[in-house]
């Protein structure tokens, strides 16, 4: 793993982000670091101050966000209504043998969005 990009994405995110792990991406994404053979990111689990969102903004509804940093302004995220689900979300991709294509997956309905 890049000594580099971990710094980067372990240490640029503000204090109350909550790094939850590293996942499995699809190689096509096109983002994240390559280790042992595959493609991975961390997810975070945050609730920002204000509207947070390229895609679908943060809202009163949906205020807490699990964001996979794939670097260099090319990630992804899922927005929830209470910080649990947003963990168990990132729970289920961190502790599974599951591969995400940001693109073509979907979580409980969900798709996820792009976050320059």
């Amino acid at each position: 793993m890049s000594k580099s990009m971990l710094n980067y994405w372990l240490l640029h995110h503000p204090p109350d982000w909550e790094f939850m792990g590293f996942v499995r991406i699809d190689p096509d994404c096109s983002l994240g670091i390559i280790t042992q053979n595959e493609h991975v990111v961390p997810m975070f689990v945050f609730k920002p101050e204000g509207e947070w969102g390229d895609s679908t903004p943060t809202s009163a509804k949906y205020p807490w966000v699990l964001f996979a940093d794939g670097g260099d302004d090319s990630n992804y995220y899922l927005l929830f209504g209470q910080e649990k689900a947003a963990k168990e979300c990132a729970e289920y991709y961190v502790n599974n043998d599951v591969v995400i294509d940001f693109i073509e997956d979907e979580y409980k309905g969900r798709k996820w969005q792009w976050q320059n």
